[in-house]
């Protein structure tokens, strides 16, 4: 009840929803949740029954310290981290049960890693605006290194070895997807923006990852342009379809047309 009453007042099921695409994970967006809250210590005095004395002490009773999360803006409503586990893990339940396709290219997106890291080949793809991208994250070997035979002090040295790092390939695939096509975004959006008027002088246009800003005179046209940007990638040229493609032309490549 305590649950339900907080996501109702607080709507912290957005949150998870604003980091799920970059695959976070369970406990990292426990901890975005936790920002929400004030962190409390308070001693819980523990005294089992019937339990004897040993030689020295006047009670039996432990004091063990508890940690509570008192939200801002209602003080009544106290959780524990347990709690915020359960809240974190049923929101993200509802979020599969809503937006079933994001679990669907979720599940697609590890097939496409996992097909990778077996051929130990990088995973590649093409933006809309032309631009390749190539993952590649390899293990690293730490050497530890000792400079001084008259100092105790030693230094880790990572260097990188041929293997790839098969669950970050996966962990990082979505994220790095989903940041590539904004900068494809962004990149088609000042092209146009700048180019679709014969006097660009006193132009203002101000960017932030997937944040735009312009003039006021000029909002109307930024938000027409932004949607033939945003309709062009995902409806008409259907990208998802040209990104699988360009997964299986990637392995032909290196392993011919019968792989």
């Amino acid at each position: 009840e305590r649950l339900i009453k907080l996501n109702k007042t607080r709507k912290l099921d957005k949150l998870p929803i604003m980091v799920k695409p970059y695959n976070a994970t369970l406990y990292q967006m426990v901890n975005y949740i936790k920002e929400q809250f004030e962190c409390l210590t308070s001693n819980v005095v523990n005294k089992p029954l019937d339990s004897p004395l040993q030689a020295g002490e006047e009670s039996a009773a432990t004091i063990e310290n508890k940690v509570y999360y008192v939200d801002k803006q209602n003080k009544n409503i106290k959780l524990s981290s347990n709690d915020l586990f359960l809240l974190t893990n049923t929101i993200e339940k509802i979020i599969y049960n809503e937006f079933p396709k994001l679990k669907e290219f979720n599940s697609y997106l590890k097939k496409v890693a996992k097909i990778c890291n077996t051929l130990n080949i990088s995973i590649t793809w093409t933006l809309p605006s032309g631009l390749n991208v190539n993952q590649r994250y390899v293990d690293f070997e730490a050497i530890r290194l000792k400079p001084f035979r008259f100092k105790k002090e030693t230094f880790s040295v990572k260097i990188k070895t041929n293997e790839i790092n098969k669950a970050k390939q996966i962990r990082a695939l979505m994220p790095n997807l989903i940041h590539s096509l904004d900068a494809a975004s962004l990149a088609l959006i000042v092209d146009m923006f700048f180019y679709s008027k014969d006097d660009n002088n006193g132009l203002n246009f101000f960017a932030i990852h997937d944040c735009f800003a312009v003039t006021a005179n000029n909002v109307v046209k930024l938000i027409k342009i932004i949607k033939l940007v945003y309709i062009k990638i995902y409806s008409e040229d259907s990208y998802l379809k040209k990104f699988d493609q360009g997964i299986i032309d990637s392995i032909k490549l290196q392993f011919g047309n019968d792989a």
